[in-house]
This record gives structure tokens, sequence and C-alpha cells, in this order.
């Protein structure tokens, strides 16, 4: 009866001596498969040019005597921008003008990171265009009546990247001719031809979005879905805003 007792007692103090080396091996395993769940989706076969990292010396911009949050325009910072706001004309999914002024503004820290693209572009001989930087709220709730759709519109009761500023509608142009690289759909398309997932384009048109998508993404901002125009700066997020586009 002892030695039945003896053995017991030796099989728990084994069996409780190897659960730390089990459960050790079992968070190894979880990690790894989450590891391989997350594994990044592989690049696109479309081919471009090497995107250079961004230089993390300190850079001497315009506004560097300001806080990251004080609305600055981007055009201070290089003559590469071409402004085409379309929300100050009718060229625009709701035909008729939002805004006052084709102008642009952007919170600081954001202009800053956008720079730091634009230098990148400019070694290619290409430029940015700025289609939509900071949108007052009352702007987003009129395109909201129009198309109360979450994937193209943000709902004004939430706002928009655009709202606090953060945010920019932008595609790329030759700095030599002027003219802007084919994205296989014009700005503000609403359809899945418009999506980063959509393939079915030239390999010229899948090589522009791709060389925008890195470049931003390399300056640290993020892309959505359905718009390949649409880039976010989420490092520091401020508050919404609604006041006029100023014509200054």
């Amino acid at each position: 009866m002892q030695s039945r007792v003896f053995k017991i007692r030796l099989l728990f103090l084994l069996l409780s001596l190897s659960f730390p080396f089990f459960a050790c091996q079992e968070k190894e395993r979880n990690q790894a498969i989450k590891n391989e769940e997350i594994k990044e989706i592989p690049k696109d076969t479309v081919t471009t040019t090497p995107i250079k990292p961004i230089p993390q010396k300190p850079i001497k911009y315009p506004f560097n005597h300001l806080p990251d949050s004080a609305f600055v325009t981007p055009k201070t910072y290089s003559s590469n921008y071409k402004l085409q706001i379309k929300y100050a004309t009718e060229e625009n999914f709701t035909s008729k003008p939002l805004y006052d002024c084709a102008n642009c503004l952007l919170r600081k820290v954001v202009a800053d990171a956008l720079a730091k693209a634009l230098e990148q572009l400019n070694e290619q001989d290409l430029g940015i265009v700025l289609f939509d930087c900071y949108r007052p709220l009352s702007a987003q709730q009129k395109m909201w009546e129009l198309v109360p759709n979450p994937i193209y519109v943000a709902n004004p009761a939430k706002g928009s990247m655009h709202n606090r500023g953060n945010a920019v509608d932008i595609s790329l142009y030759n700095l030599k001719t002027g003219e802007l690289l084919d994205m296989g759909t014009d700005f503000d398309f609403f359809g899945k031809e418009a999506h980063h997932a959509y393939k079915q384009l030239p390999k010229q048109v899948l090589a522009n979005r791709l060389l925008l998508k890195n470049t931003m993404e390399n300056a640290g901002f993020k892309s959505i879905t359905s718009e390949w125009w649409h880039y976010s700066y989420n490092a520091a997020v401020f508050p919404i805003s609604n006041f006029p586009m100023p014509c200054k």
C-alpha cells in the first residue's frame, strides 16, 4: 500500500516538474502560429524603382517653430506641390463647390511627413498633386447626405481624418512634363477599380499606385482599402475642426 502511494506521489511530482516545460512549449507554439498568421501578404508582383529609406536626421522645415497641431500650408515647403483642390470646383462627386477657396491646410506634423515623401519622389522627377487636405466638418456633412456609405465617405457623426487635418488625397505628376501619372481611375471614383486590391489594370498603372503607396507608407502614412488616393497620418490624431477654408 505504501509502495503504491509512493508511486502516485512520485508521478504527481514528475508531472508538476514537467508542466512548466510543456506550458512553455505551448506558449512558443501559439506564438509561432500567431507569427505565421500575421505574416505580411506577399508584395505585388509589379516592379517599381526601389524606395530609399527616409533620412532620420533633423530636417529644417519652414514651420519648425510651431507646435505639431498648428495648421500650415504645404505649398510653403516646396513649389513641387501642385494644387488641384477638387472640392473648390464642380469637378467632384457632389458636382458643386464645397470650399470657398482652392487651398490646402494640414497639421504641421502631417505636412512635415508629407514633405519627406515629396523629397523621395523629387529624386525620381516626380511631384505631388493635392486634391484635398483639411476638410471642414460642414463639408463632410454635405458629402454624407449625398453618399451615406462609410466605405467612401466618413460619417460626420464621427468625423474623418480630413476633418482633423490628418489626411491628404493625392496623386503624382511628372516634374518635367507636368502630366499626371495614370492611376487607372479619376479621383473620387467610387468603385472597385479604385481599390488597392484591384489588379485588372495595366502594369504601369499598378506600378504607379504601388510607388505612391510605398512612398507614403515609408513616410508614416496609412492607406485605406477603397481609395488609391487617400492617405492618413495616424501617429498623432487631432481634434475635429469646422472653420471655413481660408482664402489667403
